[in-house]
């Protein structure tokens, strides 16, 4: 087969692309899901400890890159289990990249059908959001790194709208500062790392990036930087703008704090708000569709993802499409919440301790065979 000319993004797409990938459909609910955890308005400082747990676990996707400097998380996983078990890994990992896809969506449709269109079909909602993540994923790693660097500019709309709050704002809603206790503080981390999830990105186009690995690390690390003192500053807004009693009853805070907002010329300032968010969710889910389509040629031994990336939007469409009530996004947001932990946090240390025991490391011939991986 002919070999292709691998295809290369800045450090500084990577970080963009990491942070698009992250800040999707959790945004809305994010400060709600941390406080009803039993941070309360402590849930600031939870973003803040779980935005730490991300950086410990680049520091271990560096030490994995290190190992393995040529190799994505796909071939890594090969590299380190064999080339059975490396690809029932890989297997594992889709599946998951799927599911969260599926997820991704099927909370986009129900965000929509409450406070956008309530009478649109669900298909239709969902099959335009897969059709428009296809036409993307299909191409390769640059385009996409590109679309999602010129998109990146609605992440400051999307604080900047906020600031209209300031003006109405409580400060002794948060005080005494830590008054829920550590305890009720660290276990709500968990609630906030369902909205931080897509870091993993880093270790799957590390091999893609060009420069240094301190400048990758920078990149990832200025990434997860940017996420989590964004979370934790929506987070403080919200709980500066509701009293704690009201927050209890406010599932998208943000929302329901820009909608008490009008201006002159705009009235419904939670829509403008929706059409950014919609953009944000879009990435988020092209960047899960872009890996998992990746991880099935990486599966079957193919040089490009794109045949993939249409079984896949399928996949998810028919699964997203079907019924769901409140209790059962509730029940598949804890699977998945569940999930990333084990393949965010837990597989990456497993895999760089079975790497630093058994002394795997990528050899010098593998570097001189890998020429056009996928991208």
């Amino acid at each position: 087969m002919k070999q292709s000319t691998k295809v290369t993004i800045t450090p500084g797409q990577l970080a963009l692309f990491i942070i698009q990938t992250q800040v999707g459909v959790g945004v809305l609910s994010m400060p709600y899901s941390v406080f009803d955890a039993g941070a309360k308005t402590d849930g600031w400082i939870s973003i803040i400890l779980a935005g730490v747990l991300v950086q410990v676990m680049v520091f271990v996707f560096m030490l994995l890159a290190k190992r393995f400097p040529t190799l994505n998380l796909y071939e890594i996983l090969e590299g380190v289990f064999g080339k059975w078990l490396g690809k029932f890994f890989t297997f594992l990992h889709i599946i998951y990249f799927i599911s969260v896809g599926i997820l991704i969506l099927i909370l986009f449709s129900s965000i929509l059908d409450i406070w956008a269109f309530p009478n649109t079909p669900q298909s239709i909602k969902i099959g335009l959001a897969v059709l428009t993540a296809t036409y993307l994923a299909k191409e390769n790693v640059r385009i996409i790194a590109r679309f999602h660097v010129v998109v990146s500019i609605l992440m400051v709309l999307i604080i900047a709208i906020t600031f209209t709050a300031f003006t109405h704002i409580d400060v002794r809603y948060i005080l005494p500062i830590g008054h829920t206790g550590v305890t009720n503080i660290v276990m709500s981390v968990k609630a906030a790392m369902l909205s931080l999830l897509g870091f993993e990105l880093f270790i799957i186009l590390f091999s893609s990036t060009e420069g240094s690995l301190k400048q990758k690390v920078k990149a990832a690390t200025l990434a997860n930087a940017t996420v989590t003192f964004t979370y934790a500053y929506l987070a403080i807004v919200c709980y500066l703008f509701f009293s704690p009693e009201e927050l209890a009853f406010v599932p998208e805070p943000i929302l329901y704090l820009i909608k008490s907002f009008s201006f002159v010329v705009v009235e419904r300032t939670d829509l403008i708000f929706i059409s950014i968010w919609i953009v944000s969710v879009m990435t988020s889910f092209i960047g899960y569709l872009y890996i998992a389509s990746l991880g099935v040629a990486s599966l079957f031994n193919k040089s490009s993802h794109s045949p993939f990336v249409f079984i896949i939007a399928v996949l998810i469409f028919v699964f997203s499409v079907t019924p769901h009530n409140v209790l059962s996004i509730a029940t598949i947001s804890g699977v998945i919440g569940n999930a990333g932990t084990i393949f965010s946090f837990f597989v990456p240390i497993f895999i760089l301790l079975v790497a630093i025991t058994f002394k795997r490391k990528e050899q010098k011939n593998d570097q001189a065979k890998k020429r056009g991986v996928p991208s």
